[in-house]
């Protein structure tokens, strides 16, 4: 506890002159500081302080006169009062120098004790008046530094009493709750507040707070509403802490409160926002991923787990790069240090993903990176679009425009030998009428006559065939599958009978009508035919069989062939456009994509089994009828 009683320096080179001195001092209420120098004198003022100097004037070294003036200059003791006490110097001179030097009285000894100690009450008196004056005068400037500090707080600040009304409002109280000054004062707290706000800082008993106490009535962030003068609920977040007296009485508490409704109208604003974009991300047709720096993904959309085959937990585990086929990786390296580390994104590229099932697909991808408070890159943002459609639809079309070329050819060419080959034909029937039956020549004529017709339907087979592009254009109808099996047996006739391949056909008479628009079925017929009789060139058994018969309200038609089968690596991807294991030359890979686009045109199915070493079976099922 700080010493509050006065402190009275006494300096005087004889002990018997202090110690007189001290006897007389006793009776004041004071501590007693005494040296025999001026030394020791100036280096108890720096460590104490004094309401007054009692100095005998004649000491070795430094008298009295000299010690008084390094006292006046002093900055702690400058207006510290000096009596001087003196038995040889009582002379006029020596007084004025004595008062020159800064004393306020001075004594000749011998002195009278009750007059000294009547100088000495009335010093002290004056000590702690001034003191008193000083503490009014510090407290005035704090209290004024107060209330400019609480003027210039925007948030709301009050003092409550320990009873639960308000004693003091800042300018930002007033504004928030439309009060006018003076009108707030003394209202209950609880008025303000809903719920029984003040309760964390009450007291039920009168006691000396504790520290605990102290440091327990100190609360923050508590969220809850004010009503203003007019009844309007404001939503608030307060903090508090008790105050109290020098003997740790409580007085009260002091409330901070501060208004949210802008920060809460903010983060609903930005709650609405996050939902949008969450919708979005989750609703979103497009792939979305979030990779960090190392390619671990950290999140990921519904739709580019289904596009990977992945559950998020099983993506976790995984690196980003083991999504992509090897072949990608150093472009993917490339991207990454030439576009999206010096200016943040990437332009879209086209590349493959990988499926859980290791099916690889090809997609358009776009990436660009995410980047901290500090503009630090964290990660990256991954959109993938699966583009398998459009490549089946962008193949579809190089097809159909192959196909209508190729017809056009066709068709230019079978045209140019339709007619010498009617005027082959005729010349032969004119021969075969003037020749004899019995003429060796006549059955030369005969087999030329037969050569010349089958070469008439070759062509007319690639008329048939060159106008298959304009199949948009016309009507379903009822047509017989055996009569488009046989166009095609005589388009492949000279491949069937050089590879001798026995071709057996099995027609159920019930389902030998097919519902199909204009003779795109040919062109199915033919792809399959094709693939079954390359299929049987190197087996030991090169037997083709085409069936038909009816599957439930369906019609199935399947070609099986005693070829080598199909790999089960390459089972899944047969229809897959290009795909092909022919060498290069030998086939486009285009046969059965088209021929599963054209019977799904017609509202029907291919299926499809395969024995590595056994042979292939493939199927055709399609509606018993056309809508």
């Amino acid at each position: 506890m700080v010493n509050d009683r006065q402190k009275i320096l006494i300096v005087d080179d004889k002990q018997e002159n202090l110690y007189a001195l001290e006897k007389v001092l006793e009776k004041v209420d004071a501590d007693i500081i005494r040296t025999t120098n001026g030394n020791d004198a100036l280096i108890a003022s720096l460590n104490h302080e004094f309401a007054l100097a009692i100095l005998d004037v004649q000491m070795p070294l430094m008298d009295g006169y000299e010690l008084a003036g390094y006292l006046r200059d002093g900055e702690k003791t400058r207006n510290l009062p000096v009596i001087f006490l003196t038995a040889a110097y009582s002379d006029e001179y020596h007084e004025f120098k004595g008062y020159e030097a800064g004393a306020v009285d001075f004594v000749s000894k011998p002195y009278r004790p009750e007059i000294l100690l009547a100088k000495v009450r009335i010093f002290q008196q004056l000590d702690r008046q001034r003191r008193e004056l000083e503490k009014t005068i510090a407290l005035e400037k704090q209290k004024n530094h107060l209330e400019n500090i609480l003027l210039s707080m925007t948030d709301a600040v009050m003092v409550v009493s320990k009873d639960g009304f308000i004693q003091t409002a800042n300018e930002a109280t007033l504004s928030l709750l439309s009060y006018a000054p003076g009108e707030i004062i003394d209202i209950p707290f609880s008025e303000l507040f809903e719920d029984n706000i003040l309760s964390p800082w009450k007291i039920a008993e009168e006691k000396t707070l504790s520290s605990t106490d102290i440091k327990n009535l100190a609360h923050h962030n508590i969220e809850t509403r004010v009503f203003t003068k007019h009844k309007e609920a404001i939503p608030v977040i307060i903090s508090g802490s008790a105050f109290h007296d020098r003997d740790n009485l409580l007085l009260g508490v002091v409330i901070v409160a501060r208004d949210i409704r802008e920060q809460i109208k903010s983060q609903k604003a930005l709650e609405a926002s996050e939902e949008k974009y969450r919708t979005l991300y989750e609703t979103s047709r497009d792939g979305i991923a979030f990779c960090d720096m190392f390619n671990r993904p950290i999140d990921a959309n519904r739709a580019f787990l289904d596009m990977v085959g992945y559950e998020k937990a099983e993506l976790l585990e995984l690196n980003c790069r083991q999504l992509i086929p090897d072949k990608w990786h150093d472009m993917d390296a490339n991207i990454f240090k030439e576009q999206i580390l010096p200016r943040g994104y990437a332009d879209e590229n086209e590349k493959e993903f990988i499926r859980k099932d290791g099916a690889i697909f090809p997609v358009s991808m776009r990436r660009w990176l995410s980047r901290d408070d500090a503009g630090n890159p964290i990660g990256m943002w991954i959109l993938i679009r699966d583009i398998t459609d459009i490549k089946i639809l962008e193949q579809q079309r190089i097809m159909t425009e192959k196909m209508t070329a190729l017809g056009m050819l066709a068709g230019g060419m079978s045209h140019e030998l339709n007619n010498p080959l009617m005027g082959i034909h005729g010349f032969i029937e004119y021969c075969l009428n003037h020749t004899e039956t019995q003429d060796k020549r006549h059955a030369i004529l005969e087999d030329a006559k037969r050569e010349t017709k089958q070469c008439m339907d070759l062509v007319e087979n690639l008329l048939t065939f060159s106008h298959m592009g304009q199949s948009s254009e016309e009507k379903y109808r009822w047509v017989d599958c055996e009569d488009i099996f046989d166009r095609v047996l005589r388009l492949l006739a000279y491949r069937i009978e050089k590879e001798d391949v026995r071709v057996v056909k099995q027609i159920s008479e019930e389902s030998r009508k097919i519902y199909t628009k204009g003779n795109t079925m040919q062109q199915v017929f033919l792809n399959l035919m094709t693939n079954a009789l390359d299929a049987v060139m190197a087996a030991p058994k090169r037997e083709i069989r085409f069936e038909v018969r009816p599957s439930g309200e369906n019609i199935l038609i399947t070609l099986s062939d005693t070829g080598n089968g199909i790999l089960p690596g390459h089972m899944k991807r047969i229809f897959d456009p290009f795909f092909t294991t022919k060498p290069v030359g030998k086939g486009t890979g285009l046969g059965l994509s088209v021929s599963k686009s054209i019977v799904e045109s017609h509202g029907g199915e291919i299926v499809y089994e395969s024995t590595p070493g056994k042979g292939t079976r493939i199927g055709v099922r399609l509606p018993g009828k056309k809508d």
